[in-house]
């Protein structure tokens, strides 16, 4: 097979079987809600609600009820803002060599240290579901933004740990940015062969 298909071609085929072989589906399967947590409340949103938010900055009852515990009208557009930010701050990245990065020790790495802020609601299988999420996301236009990262989830809910969201987004933004500068070497890593 690798004669007659580009290296490319063959990394999109092991990321496409490694992700049925291991039950994961995009985005069929995605996340239909969110369980944001910070610190001892918890509220679950339905992912609709938070892309509504993203793109026009129209905020659903639970949204306005969930972002209106801050103490004035200033620090309420303040904190819709940086929500708002995080959600859709972009990140460039090509999807088959964010596919390698992230199968590599470094990868994994990283993966294990946002999902702790990005996981599943049994905290299971929480680095192949964030790395799943994280590459088609990426392979849909060569960029990802949180938001596309919550929608391609591979479970029906995802937990946010909302203290640390930011970090999650600088996260992304270091991954990005470390994918582009090693290129050339995640480009001749050895093929998994999966």
């Amino acid at each position: 097979m690798s004669h007659y298909f580009p290296l490319p071609l063959r990394w999109l085929f092991s990321f496409f079987a490694s992700t049925s072989i291991l039950g994961i589906s995009i985005p069929a399967d995605a996340a239909q809600s969110i369980v944001f947590k910070y610190l001892i409340l918890q509220e679950t949103l339905p992912v609709s609600e938070l892309t509504t938010f993203a793109e026009t900055g129209e905020l659903s009852h639970n949204l306005q009820f969930y972002l209106g515990t801050t103490k004035n009208d200033q620090e309420q557009n303040a904190a819709q803002l940086q929500l708002r930010d995080a959600l859709t701050k972009e990140v460039k990245i090509d999807g088959v060599l964010l596919y390698r990065a992230l199968n590599s020790p470094a990868g994994e790495l990283l993966l294990s240290e946002v999902s702790q802020i990005i996981h599943t609601p049994s905290n299971r299988a929480n680095v192949p579901s964030l790395r799943s999420a994280l590459v088609a996301s990426a392979l849909e236009d060569n960029q990802i933004t949180l938001l596309e990262v919550l929608q391609n989830y591979p479970t029906s809910e995802v937990v946010v740990e909302g203290e640390r969201l930011v970090e999650a987004v600088e996260e992304f933004n270091k991954i990005g940015q470390t994918i582009e500068e090693l290129k050339g070497v995640i480009e001749n890593l050895p093929d998994i062969g999966l």
